[in-house]
């Protein structure tokens, strides 16, 4: 959460920005996209889900809303879950495989080697984009 306010800050987008706090499934991402989408004076331009399961759930709720998306609203997931390519979602790809085997290497080294300097680690990750995302009007 301090990474992504802090690349909110960078943007210069912290006065407009509003984190609403949901589960990570599609029932929590429509609750959280129905809050924040039924204010029309404060109706956000995108919504980014902190999984794609949430981020569907936000497609879904703005489509019983009336709202296009991505014309009135572009909206972007995290994981490149199995359903997201269904739902044209543009969303951010991970390995968890890699990710998995690079903990249990920093696990290992921790474990063999306990006064060891503590390595930090960025795995890199993908842009995919299909069609829940375009230009604000």
């Amino acid at each position: 959460m301090a990474g992504y306010r802090e690349a909110l800050h960078a943007a210069g987008l912290t006065p407009r920005a509003r984190i609403a706090g949901a589960a990570p499934t599609m029932p929590g991402g429509y609750a959280a996209a129905a809050g924040l989408l039924g204010d029309r004076r404060h109706r956000p331009t995108a919504i980014v889900g902190v999984c794609d399961e949430a981020a569907i759930g936000a497609v879904i709720a703005a489509r019983r809303l009336g709202i296009a998306v991505p014309t009135e609203l572009s909206v972007v997931g995290i994981d490149d879950h199995e359903h997201a390519e269904m739902f044209a979602l543009t969303t951010i790809g991970q390995s968890p495989r890699d990710q998995g085997r690079e903990a249990v290497r920093l696990l290992m080294r921790r474990m063999s080697e306990p006064d060891a300097p503590v390595e930090r680690v960025e795995a890199a990750s993908a842009l995919v984009v299909r069609s829940s995302t375009a230009a604000p009007r």
